[in-house]
């Protein structure tokens, strides 16, 4: 039912090579470093499977991408061009995740949390996959939640 980590990280691969030019690699969940991850996109789906997937990564991550889909240097970025950009990613990410998933379903507008100490927690739901991607030194990790409604 769930893609596996290999589609997921084929997903993440496409999405971040046509949007932003940019290569990813797996990376070993030991090499994450989850303090460095302060920004979280998420879109849910709901329909035949409902549950959704959530982006969680670091600043520099999401602004090497925009800088590169926006066409301008980094240091000229905002706060809310790295929230758009960081929205943007996730919808393509999790329509393509979606499009894997029993349906019919729908995707919801994506959302953005930054922050220094937070937790996502999706209420009846429990974590289905998680894919831990790198591009050189930045991360992005990819989760699956599960809504309780899907499971047995």
């Amino acid at each position: 039912m769930c893609p596996s980590n290999d589609d997921i990280l084929c997903i993440v691969q496409n999405v971040l090579s046509t949007m932003a030019n940019t290569d990813v690699e797996t990376c070993p969940i030991t090499e994450v470093d989850r303090n460095s991850l302060k920004l979280a996109g998420c879109v849910q789906i709901s329909g035949e499977w409902q549950g959704a997937i959530v982006l969680r990564t670091s600043e520099r991550f999401v602004r090497n991408a925009a800088a590169q889909m926006l066409q301008t240097q980094a240091d000229e970025l905002i706060e809310s061009d790295l929230q758009d950009v960081l929205a943007e990613i996730t919808n393509m990410i999790g329509g393509n995740i979606k499009s894997q998933m029993p349906g019919p379903s729908f995707l919801s507008i994506p959302s953005v949390t930054s922050g220094q100490s937070f937790e996502f927690q999706l209420n009846g739901a429990r974590v289905l996959s998680q894919t831990h991607v790198c591009c050189g030194d930045e991360q992005l990790n990819v989760l699956i939640w599960e809504s309780s409604k899907c499971l047995p």
